[in-house]
C-alpha cells in the first residue's frame, strides 16, 4: 500500500469509525512525515478510540501548534479535560480573548469537574489531604504530588495549596510552584503564605506577577549578561544557575530584597569563586546582601 492508498484507507476507517485501525495507519504516516496534519488527525483519532492518555502525548509533541486556530485550541482543552488535567485546562481557558468561546470552554470544563468530584470523591479528598499536607511528606514525593494535584478541580486545588502556604516548613521551591500555579489561575484571593523569613505575609493573588517579568528579575539578568556574557559564558551559566534558585526562593518579594542588583551579583561572584568576606569591614548593606545570600544557599543545601 503506498502512500496515498495508506491515507484512503485512513479516512475510510474513520469514516467508518474503526478507529484502532486508523490509529495503527495514522501512526505509521506520523512516524515518517510527523507533520501538524498528520499530528492532530492521529489525536482525535485517538481520541475518538478513548485512547485520552495517549492522545495526549502526542498532542505534546505539538503543543504550540495547537494554538494556530480555534478548532485546534479547543481540541487542546479537550484533550487536557478527558485527561483530568483540570488545572491546566483552565490555565488554557483564561488565555482566550474570545468571551463566547471562553464561556463555552469554562462550562465544559465546570461540567468535566463537578462529573469527576461526584464519581471520584475519594480520589480528590485523597489528593487534596496529600497536597494540604506537601510540606510534611518526604521530598521524594513532594514532586509527584505537585504533578498529581494538576488533576484536583479549581477549587478543591486552591483550597490544598491555600494550606500549604501557610506551613513554615514548606520547601521555597514548592511554595513558587503553587504560587506560580495560583498566578496562572488568575485568582484574586487574599491569602497569607509562610515565608522565608518565618513570618506570615497577606498577598493578594491578583497582583502576581511571572518570576520572569519582575523587576528585580530583569535586571540582575541583563547585569549577569553584561558582566559575564562574552568572557566567561561558563561563570554566566552558574551565576544564572544560582539567581533562578535565589528568585525563586525569594518570590513574591524578591523587588522588596533585591534593589542593588551589582551588588547582589558581585557577593554572588565572591562567594562562587571561594572568596571569605571580613564581615567587620562590610559596610551594612553589604552585610545584608550577603546574610540573604548565606541564608538562601542553606536553604538550597538543605534540599539536595
Amino acid at each position: 500500500m503506498n502512500y496515498d492508498q495508506l491515507w484512503k484507507a485512513i479516512y475510510d476507517n474513520l469514516d467508518q469509525h474503526h478507529y484502532s485501525i486508523a490509529v495503527t495507519d495514522l501512526k505509521k504516516i506520523y512516524e515518517n512525515d510527523p507533520s501538524k496534519k498528520a499530528n492532530q488527525l492521529l489525536v482525535k483519532a485517538l481520541v475518538a478510540d478513548k485512547s485520552y492518555l495517549e492522545a495526549k502525548e502526542y498532542m505534546l509533541e505539538m503543543i504550540n501548534d495547537y494554538r494556530d486556530s480555534l478548532e485546534d485550541f479547543e481540541l487542546m482543552v479537550k484533550v487536557f479535560i478527558l485527561n483530568q488535567n483540570f488545572i491546566q485546562s483552565q490555565i488554557m481557558i483564561n488565555t482566550v480573548n474570545d468571551l463566547k468561546i471562553k464561556s463555552i470552554l469554562q462550562q465544559r470544563l465546570d461540567k468535566a469537574s463537578n462529573q469527576y468530584v461526584e464519581q471520584h470523591g475519594d480520589v480528590v479528598d485523597q489528593l487534596t489531604n496529600a497536597l494540604y499536607h506537601i510540606g510534611g511528606s518526604k521530598l521524594s514525593h513532594q514532586s509527584e504530588t505537585l504533578v498529581k494535584a494538576m488533576n484536583l478541580p479549581v477549587k478543591a486545588y486552591f483550597n490544598a495549596a491555600k494550606g500549604a502556604l501557610t506551613d513554615p516548613y514548606l520547601n521555597p521551591a514548592i511554595r513558587f510552584n503553587l504560587l506560580d500555579v495560583l498566578r496562572e489561575l488568575q485568582l484574586s484571593d487574599e491569602i497569607e503564605i509562610s515565608w522565608i523569613d518565618g513570618q506570615l505575609h497577606q498577598i493578594n493573588l491578583s497582583q502576581l506577577v511571572p518570576l520572569a517579568e519582575m523587576k528585580s528579575s530583569k535586571a540582575i539578568f541583563r547585569q549577569l549578561e553584561i558582566r559575564f556574557g562574552q568572557n566567561s559564558p561558563d561563570l554566566l551559566q552558574n551565576m544564572v544557575k544560582t539567581f533562578n534558585l535565589f528568585l525563586a526562593y525569594l518570590y513574591p518579594f524578591s523587588d522588596q530584597i533585591i534593589s542593588d542588583y551589582d551588588r547582589w551579583i558581585t557577593v554572588a561572584y565572591d562567594m562562587q569563586r571561594g572568596q571569605r568576606p571580613d564581615l567587620k569591614s562590610m559596610d551594612s548593606e553589604t552585610k545584608s546582601i550577603y546574610e540573604w545570600q548565606q541564608k538562601l544557599l542553606k536553604l538550597v543545601d538543605s534540599i539536595k
